[in-house]
């Protein structure tokens, strides 16, 4: 399989809500599809980012509860998790959600220390069955019942395959990616784009129907007659609409669904705004998710800090770059815009996210508006390398502090980068 192809099996995929409740629920149900006898108990163990993302954000269809217990709880009672993966929250109706209330008491959540994702779910009942998430939302490594395998993941274990694709991108730089782009897009890639764009724009739509908080409704007040607002305000309402728990799902990049939707929306319209050929536009979009995987290859899938604005926003900014055959400068574009505001933490899924959806594409909009005026910057600077790879490295130490305090991490990365200019 060409790599492009395996990029977009693995990481471009639907989901049906925060990605995080969604692969609690995931887990949940691949257990409990064994469970024998009357449910006794659900104990979840997971990691502090999954803990964190999904600890307050809506579930789909969901009114009134929101969270990884319910999410836990949904999943005993929800079918085909092997179809459905991430999608496993899709269609809820409203005697499912009564007797998952019902539940809650069952459910204990547990945080275990884990550098990347782990989702652990056993559920008790006449037999034991447990279930096994590691790495990424939707990998599913194993099922249980008593202690006996049931089900193992016979292809190639996915944890396996990301560590191999990740392996794949890990040494590549700007051009590489371009030219897998230039050398590997069809004519699947653009449809399967356009139809996630589509399922992005239903979100929006959703949001102007009153189905969501209303960050998007109040940004469309002051963005009336500014075109890059007005397209920071799609954002909004279709990050504020996922994660108020409308029942549709989004096209996630790299486990995340709201990068997905900023990612998409933001490069589109932008690039019809700039009235770039929409082919392109599409290519671009393709060039924006790789970037963001590349990002989430140093830092990882989960990361206390935002998403939005180390892995989306540097995504647009290259796919507008690109859009102006400026690819020279997306290395130089992304390294400044990571020293824009790159240490803003990630706090957890939830409608305010859309805040800094808006914040993110503002910010990528404005870089690529320095690049075009010609802004040269000296690097390094503060924890900015000259090298992408690094400053993403000393990124990825910032959010996971190996000092007393991040200013103590911080001034060990400073002083090591100019250790090495003298």
């Amino acid at each position: 399989m060409k790599l492009l192809n395996k990029f977009v099996e693995k990481e471009l995929e639907l989901a049906h809500g925060c990605t995080e409740p969604g692969a609690v629920a995931y887990a949940v149900a691949a257990a409990a599809s064994h469970l024998e006898g009357e449910l006794r108990k659900i104990t979840v163990k997971m990691d502090g980012f999954v803990y964190k993302n999904g600890m307050t954000t809506g579930i789909p269809g969901v009114k009134g509860a929101r969270g990884n217990k319910v999410a836990a709880a949904l999943g005993v009672l929800t079918s085909d998790f092997l179809n459905k993966k991430l999608q496993i929250l899709s269609n809820l109706n409203d005697d499912t959600i009564k007797k998952a209330k019902k539940l809650l008491n069952f459910v204990n959540l547990e945080v275990v220390d884990s550098e990347s994702l782990y989702i652990h779910a056993i559920i008790e009942g006449d037999n034991t069955v447990e279930s096994l998430i590691v790495n990424d939302h939707s990998n599913l490594n194993w099922v249980k019942v008593n202690g006996k395998m049931v089900f193992e993941n016979d292809k190639m274990k996915r944890a396996e395959a990301n560590f191999n694709l990740a392996d794949e991108f890990r040494d590549y730089s700007i051009s590489d990616m371009i030219e897998l782009l230039e050398n590997e897009f069809t004519e699947k890639h653009l449809d399967y784009l356009k139809k996630g764009l589509d399922y992005n724009l239903r979100l929006v739509e959703a949001s102007k129907a009153g189905e969501a908080r209303g960050i998007g409704k109040h940004y469309d007040k002051l963005s009336i007659e500014n075109d890059t607002q007005q397209i920071a305000a799609l954002i909004a309402h279709g990050v504020d609409a996922r994660m108020s728990g409308v029942a549709r799902p989004a096209l996630a990049s790299s486990g995340s669904g709201n990068q997905g939707i900023t990612i998409s929306l933001g490069i589109y319209f932008t690039g019809r705004y700039l009235e770039k050929e929409e082919i392109k536009i599409y290519k671009a979009t393709m060039l924006g998710h790789l970037i963001a995987y590349y990002t989430k290859i140093y830092m990882g899938k989960l990361s206390s800090f935002c998403g939005l604005l180390f892995a989306a926003a540097p995504a647009i900014l290259a796919g507008l770059l690109y859009l102006d055959d400026k690819n020279d400068k997306i290395e130089e574009g992304i390294n400044n815009i990571l020293s824009d505001s790159a240490g803003i933490f990630c706090d957890g899924a939830k409608s305010s996210c859309a805040f800094k959806a808006i914040t993110a594409y503002d910010q990528a909009y404005r870089h690529y508006q320095f690049i075009k005026s010609g802004l040269n910057t000296q690097l390094p600077t503060g924890f900015v390398s000259d090298k992408l790879s690094k400053t993403l490295v000393n990124l990825r130490k910032l959010s996971m502090s190996e000092g007393d305090t991040i200013n103590g991490t911080l001034f060990k990365i400073i002083e090591n980068i100019f250790k090495d200019e003298v």
